[in-house]
């Protein structure tokens, strides 16, 4: 079920504020978007006589009312005036406003609406860096309202001067935003208004590119909706999938633009909205989308309690291991021998217990006899264990071993190894070296659940997590100084806002038993994309899949990503400097899996459209501990 939006009510002019804002506040409306300008003077910004009461009284509303207001400032044309005197009073106009309403509402979270007009991003973004610039501002907001499709195209359809082909051409109001952006550093105090047009871009793919900007609302005019047959506003099924897709992955704040404040249809509207949010779907991972987590390293740390239990609170994997389990055993012990034969199985890295659970159950569900050896470092889970077998597990053949699996010498091979050690790239978390290290235990007709794990690499733009990192280079003080070392950890990350710019592709594969002579897990691989719109890269996500027996699998590919199952959020690779795409840029990534005696680490460079630094040299920012 979805949760219910934050609505606003956008009105442009109204007469009485003091009304207005009660009508939209009784409407269930979070805050009032609007011009607090004085109509009287507003288009004459030159008349010094009127400059002190340019804007309306603030006594009109009382201070807690107005941390409910969100201003429209807006950004004329005269700002591009070629006469320096009118564009030089335009500016300061619009500086006058702005500082006036950080006056009006600081303290309480100042967010300002900016309606771009005629002027061009260029010149709204330095004004704007005026701003950005002055320490005193940095408690600022701006949200720029962007049309999802750009009002030219809709002036192109009747124009008889251009050819059938020009007028099937689409401006695309994403790189408007882009450029604003970019020419304000990326500032993390700018975000996108986005208004949902009655006409819609007709390739999906610049619609879901907005899925990976930093979408503060969704503004949603009048003239979107249709009417039925019952005389209520509805929407066409593609403006409904829109709206639902940037509800689940973008924003939950709405703004409803009706025609005035005495629109008799805005409780309408909203409504309508509410019953699209309620085919949204969340769940317990939705409050941590586009977050960071730093990578958990369980070879060389030991997990804590919590941990252990996030992990056991994700069903689906542990069904999935339990059913590999089961096939092998079946496929081992014949019917005719199931009640003499006993299979040897190894569970490394046990953690509290779950796939000793999964093996028993397998062992009742096949009616075959096994015996588990448990295999755990960690000294807390291992009193776990302990519990776990004395008051549960008394009467089964359980023994526990308390060792480092790369150290452990038996006097019986063992049937089958099973182990969860896979991470969100597959082998980060050392499963390779791991399971090399335990396999000359196992005997030579023995397997291993998993039997492979395979990592993939897609090209990416996710604006908001890379201005998280952007933060975090801002904080660190490095003596690296060309490069900001958190470009050059990989991340975890539950990624929401994100644009894939091309398909997911396969780098590295890894297989156990390893039957290689000699064993070698370093890795080295180059990947070859395409962009087919106007972009930005911000990295690469890593994904994996690993065939537990057979036809078993886990997955977090975004194709077939197994149902239901938590336990891993994707990988991040950032770069350190982001690179604008064209359509038909190739992209090509250069990948290593390095290894020494006591580390493994990755290395990434783009090689395509540009040259980047080799990220992450010799491991010395992120080193995966042996």
């Amino acid at each position: 079920m979805g949760k219910q939006p934050e609505f606003h009510l956008k009105i442009n002019e109204c007469s009485d504020l003091q009304e207005t804002f009660t009508i939209a506040k009784s409407k269930k409306c979070t805050s009032l978007v609007t011009k607090i300008t004085n109509d009287e003077i507003k288009s004459s910004p030159l008349n010094d006589n009127s400059s002190e009461c340019f804007v309306r009284s603030p006594l009109i509303l009382t201070a807690s009312q107005w941390v409910d207001v969100l201003p429209i400032v807006t950004f004329s044309s005269c700002l591009s005036s070629q006469n320096d005197f009118i564009k030089e009073e335009c500016e300061q106009n619009i500086l006058q406003q702005i500082t006036f309403i950080h006056y009006l509402k600081s303290g309480t979270g100042v967010k300002i609406y900016i309606e771009p007009a005629d002027c061009d991003a260029a010149t709204i973004a330095k004004v704007l860096m005026k701003i950005l610039s002055n320490k005193a501002y940095k408690d600022i907001m701006f949200v720029i309202e962007i049309n999802i499709f750009d009002s030219r195209n809709t002036a192109n359809m009747y124009r008889s001067d251009l050819t059938d082909e020009q007028r099937d051409t689409e401006f695309d109001s994403w790189k408007f935003w882009n450029e604003l952006h970019m020419k304000t550093n990326y500032s993390n105090q700018i975000e996108v208004a986005l208004v949902i047009n009655s006409n819609l871009p007709s390739d999906d793919t610049l619609i879901y590119r907005w899925l990976a900007e930093t979408v503060d609302m969704l503004v949603i005019p009048h003239n979107s909706f249709i009417t039925n047959k019952s005389n209520y506003p509805i929407m066409t099924k593609r403006h409904q999938d829109v709206i639902r897709k940037f509800l689940s992955y973008t924003t939950n704040s709405i703004t409803i633009e009706p025609k005035s404040i005495l629109d008799n249809r805005i409780d309408f509207y909203i409504d309508y909205i509410i019953h699209q949010s309620g085919f949204v779907n969340f769940n317990e991972h939705s409050n941590y989308r586009d977050s960071l987590r730093y990578p958990l390293q369980p070879l060389y740390d030991n997990l804590d309690n919590m941990t252990y239990e996030v992990f056991e609170k994700d069903p689906a994997k542990y069904i999935l291991y339990q059913r590999a389990i089961e096939a092998a055993l079946i496929d081992m012990v014949s019917e005719n021998d199931k009640s003499a034969k006993t299979i040897i199985l190894m569970i490394v890295g046990c953690g509290r217990g779950p796939l000793i659970r999964a093996a028993l159950n397998a062992s009742e569900n096949t009616k075959r006899k096994i015996k588990i050896l448990a295999v755990e470092k960690n000294p807390g889970a291992i009193v776990v264990l302990k519990c776990m077998i004395r008051d549960l597990w008394s009467n089964k053949d359980i023994t526990l071993i308390s060792k480092d699996m790369r150290n452990m010498e038996l006097e019986e091979k063992v049937d089958i190894i099973v182990s969860e050690l896979m991470g969100s790239f597959g082998d980060n978390e050392l499963s390779p070296e791991c399971l090399d290290g335990v396999q000359h235990l196992l005997k030579p007709t023995g397997i291993s659940i998993p039997q492979n794990s395979k990592s993939y690499l897609q090209p990416i733009m996710n604006k908001r997590i890379y201005g998280i990192i952007q933060k975090k280079s801002d904080n660190h003080n490095t003596s690296r100084s060309e490069y900001s070392e958190p470009t050059e950890i990989n991340w975890l990350s539950y990624m929401s806002n994100i644009f894939h710019i091309d398909e997911v592709k396969e780098l590295f594969t890894f297989v156990h038993p390893n039957k290689d002579v000699p064993i070698d897990n370093s890795r080295n691989g180059t990947l070859l994309f395409k962009s087919e719109v106007n972009c930005v890269l911000h990295g690469f996500a890593g994904y994996f899949t690993s065939q537990l027996y057979k036809d078993i699998e886990i997955s977090i590919h975004p194709l077939t990503h197994t149902k239901g199952m938590g336990s891993w959020y994707s990988m991040f690779f950032p770069i350190s400097k982001i690179i604008q795409l064209n359509p038909n840029d190739e992209i090509e990534i250069e990948f290593w899996r390095k290894i020494d005696t006591k580390k493994v680490w990755y290395e990434w460079r783009v090689n395509k459209p540009i040259f980047s630094n080799v990220h992450n040299a010799n491991g010395d920012i992120h080193p995966i501990w042996l």
